[in-house]
């Protein structure tokens, strides 16, 4: 199962505002000033009249990674360390800040940031599921 990363603007990745939205047109503008990102692919999203591209970073040390805009915000799915690193760069060139799926956000050094440990710790208590599966029992 892959677990995404989120470069963004919002309170919280999962709670998004228009306000605070990543535009589409200022990630395509750090893509192209960023000689270490080049364009790799592209995502269908039905909502769009366009494809939206996705942007390879081939990683001098580690695993590439691959960047999408969606939604106003960027994803990075399963990055390893120095992926992490590379999207706290990108988020510091948008003033935003990187969160993992479970709500722990992710300093310099693409190791949690313990700098903010209420968040972080409120982050890594248990969720209740989902609306559908406590509806579904699923």
């Amino acid at each position: 199962m892959s677990y995404d990363f989120h470069v963004h603007r919002f309170e919280d990745w999962s709670e998004p505002t228009e306000k605070d939205a990543i535009s589409f047109e200022e990630w395509i503008e750090l893509c192209r000033a960023d000689d270490e990102l080049s364009e790799d692919g592209a995502y269908r999203d039905n909502r769009f009249d366009f494809d939206i591209p996705i942007f390879g970073w081939p990683a001098p040390e580690g695993e590439a990674a691959s960047f999408l805009w969606l939604d106003g915000e960027i994803i990075v799915t399963s990055p390893d360390e120095t992926a992490i690193i590379k999207a706290k760069k990108i988020a510091e060139k948008l003033v935003a800040k990187v969160q993992g799926d479970d709500g722990e956000f992710y300093g310099e050094d693409g190791k949690p940031d313990h700098t903010d440990s209420d968040a972080n710790e409120q982050a890594l208590q248990p969720k209740p599921p989902p609306f559908w599966r406590r509806l579904f029992g699923k």
